[in-house]
């Protein structure tokens, strides 16, 4: 997945619908969809470089967005 499309799809899974939401359960949210990737990237076997370029373009994005 390109980092423009990543960066997109973070973005869309952290989004909240619920006004009534607290923080602290919105904090958990995040931190476990980062872990996630960070898990799924780990299983594909990626090269360490390929995956710390691949993110870097990510948080270029998602600073862009």
């Amino acid at each position: 997945m390109e980092p423009k499309d990543k960066a997109k799809e973070l973005i869309e899974e952290m989004t909240f619908r619920c006004n009534e939401c607290h923080y602290q359960d919105n904090a958990r949210r995040c931190a476990i969809i980062a872990v996630n990737e960070i898990i799924s990237v780990i299983e594909n076997g990626n090269p360490i470089e390929i995956q710390y370029n691949y993110w870097n373009e990510v948080k270029k994005e998602l600073i862009k967005y």
